[in-house]
């Protein structure tokens, strides 16, 4: 907090917040000048016609968004696919990792605080690891890298957690749960509060990252106020429902997470999980009648019903 204060001299606002309140902004264009390294008045005009044009787009289209006609119309299946990520992100267990590591570790190894510090150390390197990642592997293979990564480890755990009394498995839980971290963080920790901006419309992200928020914290808090009761009543096994939703998600994305890289659209992303949904039969991703509103083409895309009767 007081590092904080510290540099907030040199902490400045978005330029589309700012513009976003007042088109005429004289902050906004000075931030957006420093920030793009703009150089004449025209240039930064420009970009300010193209953000205030852009966000006025967004804000017609989206004025009658809701989590309700988002779940019932064409890009419902896509919503509802990163909602399931997000619901995997918690209920994989990690929290229970980083909430009672220390309670985890006794008895386990002989320092528990020193086995809370090392997950801690990989925690931060793992992220970093991440960082470079996004940019370089698609999203779809991270997801079924650090899910699988991260049900070996649970493998790990348990069976490590079994054998500690014998010579030469002393390290194995603790080396297992800092595999779990270290693969949460290269997938399934970002990737999922990544998804809504790239495969749903522009109009919907706000209202989907706000449900995802909210959900993503309620398993948060399910996840903080049951392992402790699941640790004493199940002990080490209590990371056994963890594999089975690890094994779940692994399934799932592997079968149903489109791809956002290599010149895919957000529509094209978004209507590959509508037409899975529609395979299914389901209806999750449609409106009446459970109709996603989406047909294939002759090339072997899919438009939605409105784009080929205009």
């Amino acid at each position: 907090g007081i590092g904080g204060l510290g540099v907030r001299k040199h902490i400045v606002e978005s330029p589309r917040y700012l513009l976003g309140r007042n088109p005429k902004s004289r902050l906004g264009r000075r931030v957006l000048k420093e920030l793009r390294g703009l150089r004449s008045d025209s240039e930064v005009e420009r970009e300010v016609g193209h953000i205030v044009a852009a966000d006025s787009k967004i804000s017609k289209r989206g004025e009658d968004v809701s989590v309700r006609k988002l779940v019932g119309g064409t890009h419902g299946g896509t919503f509802l696919f990163v909602m399931t990520l997000h619901v995997a992100q918690q209920f994989c267990g990690i929290n229970a990792v980083f909430y009672y590591s220390t309670y985890f570790f006794a008895g386990v190894v002989e320092d528990p605080l020193v086995g809370s510090m090392v997950v801690a150390a990989v925690n931060v390197l793992a992220t970093w690891a991440a960082l470079v990642l996004m940019d370089r592997c698609r999203r779809r293979d991270l997801v079924i890298v650090s899910a699988g990564g991260m049900l070996v480890a649970v493998g790990g755990i348990l069976a490590f957690t079994e054998l500690e009394g014998l010579k030469g498995y002393a390290n194995g839980p603790l080396l297992s749960v800092v595999a779990f971290v270290a693969f949460f963080e290269i997938g399934m920790g970002p990737i999922p509060w990544l998804l809504p901006g790239e495969i749903l419309p522009p109009e919907s992200v706000k209202v989907a990252v706000e449900a995802c928020c909210q959900v993503n914290w309620f398993c948060n808090f399910i996840i903080g106020l049951t392992f402790p009761i699941m640790q004493e009543s199940i002990g080490y096994m209590s990371f056994a429902p963890f594999g089975v939703v690890l094994l779940l998600t692994l399934i799932y994305s592997s079968w149903a997470m489109p791809e956002t890289e290599e010149g895919l659209t957000l529509s094209t992303s978004g209507q590959k999980i509508e037409a899975l949904m529609m395979k299914m039969g389901n209806g999750s991703g449609g409106g009446k009648n459970g109709s996603v509103g989406l047909v294939r083409t002759s090339s072997g895309g899919f438009i939605s019903k409105k784009e080929r009767e205009g």
